[in-house]
């Protein structure tokens, strides 16, 4: 109990207990509901003003239910050594409970947190409840908590921050709502994080965090950056993304140990309102960041997902993270050598092949012999050029005879406007040199046949060759050999069926 100061002494004794919190007053239309029982501390219902509880020992239950605290209100260095009810509390100023100490249960259900909200160091020891409790200002919880915790249906309208708190119990945050950046960067989750249909309306930071056991974002929304970098997992850690709405970037570098497999394939893909710009497609894909990470253990397709590198991270503004001192902030704004790429594209394409899934495969090896080509020189970028359009890097064959009809019509044009000089420089038996020209169609066929005798045949007969001393004969010979490319890789996709 609290030991009134010497002015209040000789005050009725009920009122020696009201007067023993320095600083409370009670405006008028409220009724206080105090009374003389050494057993409990009630101040339900009241109007608090300049409220400072600093250093304070609760022996006894305490209700502040109902309370509202009109002026700045500290708890500091407080301890609660048994139940503290806040039910329905309203804290219109700041709130400080640095270092407080909840030896019992703590009531903070349907608590509304106008101001700042601080929660450091602090340690419960009983079950905390915050559930549908409203923190509109900067929120921070760094503490312990021993015992089950629960933020359901808490809306956090600012900046949070979970960094470094550390839940030995359960942590319930379903159908929690976070307006800014959710900050969980280095926080233990000893037992089961439960953060099922909650909504990350910005960034989600689980830099460094601890999962101990099973993790539970099914029904989540992200909207901007997860951020799953350096997670601590053991064996008992178990991810559930099912239905899962997810970001724009996920962030799941420098995860070397992963013991069970991380399944991002089991989201949910069909709703893409977690866009945050506008403007942007549905089939936009989730940028996916794998920097030394063991992706054997990331179950994702490429259908969905693409991969992106520092500078992409960059770009993404994962970099613009709270946690990110100048080290990283340095390393983001890296371009990645070519090698390290490389380990990536071909960890992610063993993780495809292994587990059957082809169309990922052929999607992502697409991208990676474009990125090779394209690490060459300048000049021999080139030849991936052609490899890219004449037959995709080999995925689709069957672009050869797109190709025969386009190079037949193109060279048919071409010998339509130089049909004479052509045939004087390179003719062959039965050819009728000067057709009737005065039938469009007939000067057509002419054309075509020409080209295709010259396109299609293994070899040109050097008895056709009339005029040796002509520039024609360049083009004929270009002709031939686009040909006799065309009819080779005609009869390899004949023989790969």
């Amino acid at each position: 109990m609290f030991i009134p100061s010497s002015p209040y002494k000789k005050l009725f004794p009920c009122l020696i207990l009201i007067t023993a919190l320095n600083g409370l007053s009670f405006a008028q239309g409220h009724e206080a509901s105090y009374y003389c029982n050494p057993l409990y501390h009630k101040f339900y219902n009241l109007v608090i003003t300049d409220s400072d509880f600093n250093n304070r020992e609760f022996d006894s239950p305490v209700k502040f239910s109902g309370a509202n605290f009109t002026q700045n209100t500290s708890f500091k260095n407080s301890k609660f050594k048994t139940n503290a009810d806040f039910r329905m509390a309203t804290f219109s100023k700041n709130i400080d409970f640095t270092d407080a100490q909840f030896d019992s249960n703590a009531d903070f259900i349907y608590v509304s947190f106008i101001k700042s909200t601080y929660f450091n160091g602090d340690t419960f020891k009983g079950d905390a409840k915050f559930i549908d409790g409203r923190f509109d200002s900067e929120t921070v919880f760094n503490g312990t908590f021993k015992k089950d915790v629960s933020f359901y249906k808490a809306t956090f309208l600012n900046y949070n921050s979970f960094g470094h708190a550390n839940f030995s119990k359960s942590a319930d945050f379903t159908y929690a709502n976070f307006d800014s950046t959710a900050y969980f960067a280095k926080t233990t989750f000893s037992k089961i994080a439960d953060f099922e249909n909650a909504r990350f309306n910005s960034n989600a930071d689980f830099h460094g965090a601890t999962f101990s056991k099973y993790v539970n974002f099914s029904g989540a929304v992200f909207y901007k950056i997860a951020d799953f970098e350096s997670l601590l997992l053991t064996d008992s850690s178990y991810f559930n993304m099912d239905g899962a709405i997810l970001p724009d970037v996920i962030n799941l570098s420098h995860n070397l140990k992963i013991p069970n497999e991380i399944d991002l394939s089991v989201a949910n893909f069909e709703d893409n309102s977690n866009y945050g710009s506008p403007g942007k497609k549905s089939d936009t894909k989730h940028k996916i960041f794998l920097y030394k990470t063991d992706i054997s253990k990331i179950h994702f397709d490429y259908i969905h997902f693409k991969l992106i590198f520092n500078e992409d991270a960059a770009h993404y503004n994962i970099n613009s993270l709270p946690f990110n001192n100048g080290e990283e902030y340095l390393f983001f704004n890296k371009v990645m050598p070519d090698d390290e790429k490389e380990t990536i594209y071909e960890g992610a394409l063993k993780n495809f092949k292994d587990r059957g899934q082809n169309e990922s495969y052929k999607a992502l090896d697409i991208e990676y012999q474009g990125f090779r080509w394209r690490a060459k020189s300048i000049i021999i970028r080139w030849f991936g050029f052609l490899d890219k359009w004449w037959w995709n890097y080999g995925y689709d064959k069957e672009w050869i005879f797109l190709w025969v009809i386009g190079l037949l019509i193109f060279f048919t044009f071409i010998t339509l406007f130089n049909y004479r000089k052509l045939v004087l420089v390179y003719s062959f038996d039965n050819l009728d040199l000067l057709p009737n020209w005065k039938g469009r169609g007939q000067r057509l066929w002419a054309a075509f046949f020409y080209t295709c005798t010259i396109f299609f045949p293994l070899s040109l007969k050097l008895k056709n060759i009339k005029k040796i001393r002509s520039a024609w004969l360049v083009y004929i010979a270009i002709v031939y050999l686009s040909g006799l490319l065309c009819v080779g890789y005609m009869a390899n996709f004949v023989l790969a069926k």
